[in-house]
């Protein structure tokens, strides 16, 4: 029996991740399914031998909390009799605690940051040594999305495995994709408002380009943005989570996708912007040098200024999309999420 887990309290960009692969798995009928909080048992398929919610995310203070974890506990320990593995979509001190009280067969991760962002708090510090230095010692086989990742496991290297992140099928509309929508936008980036992502630089290079820019998110920046934005007629922000299919439209009205990070780690933003046929610009960062192939499904900002962001769009700014489809669409199969899965699954049912 195969047991695949994912926590979190909202929907984002990690749960709609999870439900997209699980409900690509072949072996379903020998696969059970917890899922995040925030997700409905209308988000996975029929055929699998069990789906639940894990609860420990919902509404509750600290004691609904370890009352729910105790009951994940003893029903996980119900298939202990049956080689039982599993499947960690996140890294959650919850994830530590099953390990201590579950027997498993066989233990596979998908470690999402191997590494700290710029800025991260005191609180990402210590989770991320209670990662390095307790859960992913208890782990089989950790999954990373990009062969620089690896280098970042250190003592836990020759664990680890390059996978890179599928597309991300609960963001792809086959009729959004095909339609015929007017360019309301020239560049558009979409995720969290944070520093990392050189938010701070975009908004300085399109103050001074004559291009609009549509931004389209929360974090910690958003107050920061939305003072700029007011302030210039060419930069609009949706300073908002939006649905799936909103987000869609606004991509496919965008003419490139702008991507400025000062570090990153492993993103399914290439795979979104790629499927509605844009090119996306993107520093060397993370997994962008091995997702973006130049002159194929993207360009690169050579540096981490205003400068390098202006002199990126300058260079691409009369490129015509359309001549790059045939290209782009080729560049997909890389991250096609049946294929994918299979090798996830290979991983976890040895």
């Amino acid at each position: 029996m195969n047991i695949y887990i994912c926590f979190g309290k909202r929907k984002n960009a990690m749960t709609d991740n999870f439900s997209g692969i699980v409900n690509c798995l072949n072996n379903k009928s020998k696969s059970i399914v917890i899922a995040p909080a925030a997700c409905e048992s209308l988000d996975f398929d029929d055929n699998f031998f069990n789906v639940i919610n894990e609860k420990i995310y919902s509404n509750g203070g600290c004691f609904s909390k370890i009352i729910n974890l105790i009951k994940l506990i003893k029903f996980i320990k119900k298939y202990e009799y049956d080689k039982l593995n599993i499947f960690f979509m996140n890294q959650t001190i919850w994830n530590l605690i099953i390990l201590l009280f579950v027997k498993f067969n066989r233990v596979v991760v998908w470690l999402h940051d191997p590494r700290l962002h710029s800025g991260s708090t005191l609180k990402d510090r210590v989770v991320k040594l209670f990662i390095d230095k307790l859960y992913l010692k208890r782990v089989d086989k950790i999954i990373v999305s990009y062969k620089g990742a690896l280098d970042e496991l250190e003592n836990n290297k020759e664990k680890g495995i390059v996978i890179y992140l599928p597309e991300m099928i609960v963001q792809e509309f086959e009729d959004i994709r095909d339609c015929v929508a007017d360019i309301e936008y020239d560049f558009i980036f979409f995720g969290r408002i944070e520093p990392y992502k050189g938010i701070e630089n975009l908004l300085n290079a399109f103050v001074v380009l004559n291009k609009k820019l549509l931004i389209v998110g929360k974090g910690s920046m958003e107050s920061y943005v939305n003072n700029v934005a007011k302030n210039n007629d060419n930069i609009v922000f949706v300073n908002e989570y939006v649905s799936n299919r909103r987000l869609a439209m606004y991509i496919k009205k965008s003419k490139f996708v702008i991507l400025p990070y000062k570090d990153a780690t492993g993103t399914q933003t290439v795979q979104l912007a790629n499927y509605y046929g844009k090119l996306v610009l993107a520093t060397k960062v993370g997994c962008f040098p091995e997702y973006i192939i130049e002159d194929i499904n993207g360009f690169y900002i050579n540096g981490f200024s205003t400068v390098a962001i202006e002199q990126a769009v300058k260079c691409v700014e009369k490129l015509d999309s359309q001549a790059y489809q045939d290209r782009i669409y080729k560049s997909l199969y890389r991250f096609d999420i049946r294929k994918i899965m299979n090798k996830v699954e290979k991983e976890i049912d040895i």
